[in-house]
């Protein structure tokens, strides 16, 4: 099978080395190991096309170390609307940038199945021709409630929303957990 693995986060970027970085990272090399066909696409600083550990990664410049790579149009809103959807702008943002990649990987080679991180609602714009599943990581709302992520409210908010209106738009969800699957 030709599998995707959409990302915001991998181990070949400087700033992610958990929990969701490593898994994608696992899963990838495992399903390369029982012969399928595998592609892992993430956010990134700079847009290559590399190959780690034996898995071709697709690198989307959707962010560097300083700052996201939006339009002035963009800051320029968020400035007007003092930052308050900062969050969503850039959730929206890096799910449109994979998704166009996704398109144009499915377009010279098919994928049979694309599997989204749940994190930061990066399936929002996912392709509706290919099939799909979210997975789980974790829950935003109880991260939020059991000490939070150390950002305001408002933000959480907004990432809770977009991965929830991902999640409805997706063919399928699991998780790694009855705890995770009960709080959906």
């Amino acid at each position: 099978m030709r599998i995707g693995l959409v990302t915001p986060e991998f181990v070949t970027e400087h700033l992610f080395d958990g929990g969701l970085a490593n898994y994608v990272y696992r899963a990838a090399r495992t399903l390369l190991l029982l012969g399928h066909d595998v592609r892992v696409i993430t956010s990134a600083g700079q847009t290559e096309r590399i190959t780690y550990d034996g898995i071709p990664v697709e690198r989307v410049a959707v962010q560097d170390a300083r700052e996201w790579k939006m339009s002035r149009s963009y800051k320029r809103i968020n400035a007007l609307l003092r930052w308050r959807y900062d969050m969503i702008i850039k959730s929206l943002w890096q799910s449109a940038a994979l998704s166009r990649v996704v398109q144009r990987l499915h377009r010279e080679r098919p994928f049979h199945i694309v599997q989204y991180a749940h994190l930061a609602g990066v399936g929002f714009f996912r392709p509706r021709d290919i099939p799909t599943v979210i997975r789980l990581s974790s829950s935003t709302r109880l991260c939020n409630e059991k000490g939070g992520y150390g950002i305001a409210k408002i933000h959480v908010r907004q990432q809770e929303w977009i991965e929830r209106r991902a999640l409805l738009r997706t063919d399928g969800i699991f998780g790694p957990s009855q705890r995770i699957a009960a709080i959906l």
